[in-house]
Parts: structure tokens; sequence; C-alpha cells
């Protein structure tokens, strides 16, 4: 399916008012570009829903980052919340 390319877009407040307003031809250059925006709390919501009940903890301390054979990383948290 072609899609119309993206070449304006603006940022707006939660009352509508426009913040910023981006000409993708004119402010960026290597086109052509995509765009896509969510709220924050709508992506933590949809990755929070996918995972096991109470596999998150927010606002706890990462101790340290390790990888494994296959690459992957994996956070290792504090016991204590930083508050």
């Amino acid at each position: 399916m072609l899609k119309a390319p993206l070449l304006r877009t603006e940022l707006c407040s939660q009352d509508g008012r426009t913040l910023r307003t981006f000409n993708f031809e004119r402010d960026c250059d290597g086109g052509p570009h995509e765009a896509r925006g969510m709220r924050r709390s709508e992506i933590l919501e949809a990755l929070a829903a996918a995972l096991p009940p109470d596999s998150i903890r927010f606002n706890a301390g990462v101790a340290r980052v390790d990888d494994d054979a296959s690459g992957a990383d994996w956070m290792n948290g504090e016991l204590s919340t930083q508050d």
C-alpha cells in the first residue's frame, strides 16, 4: 500500500494549542522521513499488559546490566525503591 509522504507535523499541548510545527522538507535533511507518536503512559501500559503481573517495579534502581551468551541485556534491580 502506498502512503503519502509526511511533509509536516505539529506538536500540540493537551488543550490543543500548537507548540511547534515541523516541515520535514524544509527543516530536516536526509528524507524521506517517518514519524510516529504516542503518549508515554500509553506505551508503558501496552508494554506492561504483555508481561506477567508483578514483573515490573517502577522507581526501582538498577544495580547493573549484564548480557548473556545470546547478547540479550538483563537489568538487575536493587531491592529498595528510589523516592
